[in-house]
């Protein structure tokens, strides 16, 4: 199967630059960016972002627990990748991209890499997976904006 690419931007009107990566650098912040049910466990170095931080989240999904070890890397002010180094995907690779609009505030941009197990046997959920994570990022832009937005 090849590699998938889906791209999910946010716009934050009057939220500094600043405000969206230290929100991002935060321990809570994977807690809040977590649709509720979904984090059964976080493991780890659990302190604040860094360069070459692992963590391994618990997922649950359709009633099963997964664990997605993780490493941020690539850590700039313009943003950050987490790769997944072990879980439920072949390849995962997200990039969270910080761009400052001046006077306007800043968008956050998302871009996600993957690539489905057991090609071709899971060709035809792709579909369904591909929903499940725009409905991930609609969810974790809408946690953002509102924490953002809240004094």
């Amino acid at each position: 199967m090849k590699l998938q690419h889906l791209i999910f931007t946010l716009d934050l009107p009057g939220i500094p630059v600043q405000r969206l990566r230290d929100f991002h650098s935060s321990p809570e912040a994977i807690r809040i960016l977590t649709p509720p049910g979904t984090l059964r466990n976080l493991t780890g170095d659990v302190g604040p972002l860094h360069e070459g931080q692992e963590l391994t989240l618990y997922v649950k999904k359709m009633g099963v627990t997964l664990p997605w070890r993780a490493r941020n890397e690539s850590l700039s002010p313009e943003g950050f990748t987490d790769r997944m180094l072990s879980g439920p995907f072949a390849t995962w690779k997200h990039h969270h991209r910080f761009i400052d609009l001046g006077r306007y505030g800043s968008q956050l941009v998302d871009e996600i890499y993957f690539q489905l197990p057991l090609a071709p046997l899971s060709h035809p959920v792709l579909p369904l997976i591909r929903a499940d994570i725009r409905k991930l990022f609609h969810f974790r832009h809408q946690q953002t904006q509102e924490t953002l937005q809240s004094p």
